[in-house]
Formats: structure tokens, C-alpha cells, sequence
């Protein structure tokens, strides 16, 4: 009885190109096209490679919004305090509000010194 393999023959890939791929930006669907593999074999099989470059993509990314912001970019100034600070334009009313009675104001126009 013969032994045969199901399936293609295993591709071995560059997991350093993988990661330098995804580290300038290109997305994993495209790099996937690129080397000629399905997807799922990339995260299946290079999820390591893939998380590298996600993290040095993002850290040049995240650098550059800081210098950025460094020079006085306020929109950048303002999006990383909340991301990183955890500033937010949240206002919160400490003010408790009262229900005037019906005719207040036929009250206070009368008699405009009394005090309720």
C-alpha cells in the first residue's frame, strides 16, 4: 500500500520577508497573493512573522504621530492624550436640576424678591 499525502506539497516561506511585508504596510491578504499562499496558511503557519511586522508597522506609525504631535499638530495633540492618557471631551454636569412648580413665572414677576 503506497503512502500518499493529501493535499499540496508543504511551502516553505521566508518568515523575515513575511514580516518585513507586513512591517512597510501591506496588508496580509496581500502578501498572502504575493507569495502565492492562502491566508489561512499565514496565520496558521507564520503568526509570528505576521505579529512582528504588525508591531514594527504600528511602532513607525505611532513614532511618527508623535513627532507629529511633538511640533504642535493639535488634532494629534488631542487624539493621543485620549489614547494614551485617557483624556476624553466628556463635560460632566455636577449641577442638580430642579422642577419648577407650574406658574413660575407669573411668581417671580409678581413678587421678583421671593425666595424659593
Amino acid at each position: 500500500m503506497a503512502d500518499h499525502k493529501l493535499g499540496r506539497p508543504r511551502k516553505i516561506l521566508d518568515a523575515n520577508k513575511i514580516a518585513e511585508l507586513v512591517g512597510k504596510g501591506f496588508t496580509v491578504e496581500w502578501v498572502a497573493d504575493f507569495m502565492d499562499v492562502h491566508v489561512d496558511t499565514l496565520y496558521a503557519n507564520y503568526s509570528d512573522a505576521l505579529r512582528k511586522g504588525k508591531c514594527f508597522r504600528n511602532g513607525c506609525l505611532q513614532a511618527k504621530q508623535y513627532k507629529a504631535a511633538m511640533t504642535g499638530n493639535t488634532t494629534l495633540l488631542i487624539w493621543l492624550g485620549k489614547q494614551w492618557l485617557g483624556q476624553s471631551d466628556k463635560v460632566e454636569n455636577t449641577e442638580k436640576r430642579v422642577v419648577l412648580p407650574l406658574g413660575w413665572d407669573e411668581l417671580t414677576s409678581e413678587n421678583p424678591t421671593r425666595v424659593c
